[in-house]
């Protein structure tokens, strides 16, 4: 890529597939964008751009370049697929460009402590990295194994939901509950299970996922 290819990409601004920083943060502010990616539909993080599109650069792309490096190796399992480019724009600054690929093993974890695997699930929703639904969370994790099929029975409670999708665009996990008359953790369960066999489609959301009707 070269700088007039990199000033194009930068015309668009952020959003759900781009991302700026005007210098390397925190690891975890900056590991939070690289599973967040990961999970969603991939994208680029532009390091040394400032948040109006405003090219800064940093002093030492090579050490960025490690730095990044290091913090993805401790931080994200499974490890992304990304690829890094330094890109010059002066004699001493330089943007550090990271390609986040979809990936294939989801969902990828923000891990804090590398002794410890747990961790935190991470998606990219318009241009923020938000904290995966408990119901996301699974959706993700079967996400690719799901063209074997996946069977449900059509009861009272999912005769409720599809009625009421018939006169509202969308419903939350909390509504699907209280219509249904059913527990949380049921209701949990039953959106999954319809947005695996696609029926429905999950629409993350930083306060409540919202679901609709595949269309």
């Amino acid at each position: 890529m070269d700088l007039r290819q990199l000033e194009n990409i930068i015309k668009a601004g952020e959003g759900l597939q781009l991302e700026f920083k005007r210098r390397v943060p925190e690891w975890d502010k900056l590991m939070r964008e690289f599973v967040a990616l990961a999970n969603a539909k991939g994208g680029m993080i532009l390091v040394g751009v400032d948040d109006d599109g405003s090219l800064v650069g940093v002093k030492d792309g090579r050490e960025c370049e490690f730095e990044i490096h290091a913090a993805v190796q401790k931080h994200c399992r499974p490890l992304p697929d990304y690829s890094l480019e330094i890109i010059p724009i002066s004699r001493k600054r330089q943007i550090v460009v990271a390609t986040l690929a979809e990936s294939n093993a989801k969902p990828v974890l923000l891990v804090e402590d590398p002794a410890n695997e747990k961790g935190v699930a991470l998606f990219r929703v318009e241009d923020r990295s938000i904290r995966a639904s408990r119901e996301l969370f699974y959706i993700l994790k079967h996400s690719q194994n799901d063209d074997v099929g996946v069977k449900f029975e059509f009861g009272d409670k999912e005769k409720k939901l599809m009625t009421y999708l018939e006169s509202h665009p969308t419903i939350t996990l909390r509504e699907f509950a209280e219509i249904a008359g059913i527990k949380t953790f049921i209701a949990s369960r039953t959106l999954v299970m319809l947005v695996r066999a696609n029926v429905l489609r999950i629409h993350p959301h930083e306060k409540e996922d919202h679901f609709s009707l595949v269309e």
